[in-house]
């Protein structure tokens, strides 16, 4: 995790992060804790996730099920909508 200076704060090894909007949105709907938003890239913000007995398992799971899926297609049918 690269956190920027205004997040060090949080212990990296305390705190998982990721930019996937999909797999954080997961995440927030599992009831696990958000503790921050890390925005210093303008491109990219990360979301920062407090580790927990289960979050690794829960992470490994949403990239093989079709909660992955279903958004991906969400994002699909989106820009099909816009770019058309």
């Amino acid at each position: 995790m690269n956190m920027s200076k205004q997040l060090e704060y949080l212990h990296e090894d305390e705190h998982i992060s990721t930019s996937d909007l999909g797999l954080a949105a997961a995440l927030l709907t599992l009831g696990h804790s958000m503790s921050a938003i890390d925005r210093d890239n303008p491109k990219r913000s990360e979301f920062i996730f407090q580790k927990d007995a289960y979050i690794e398992t829960d992470i490994k799971n949403y990239w093989n099920s079709t909660l992955r899926m279903h958004f991906d297609n969400i994002k699909l049918l989106k820009n099909r909508l816009y770019n058309s």
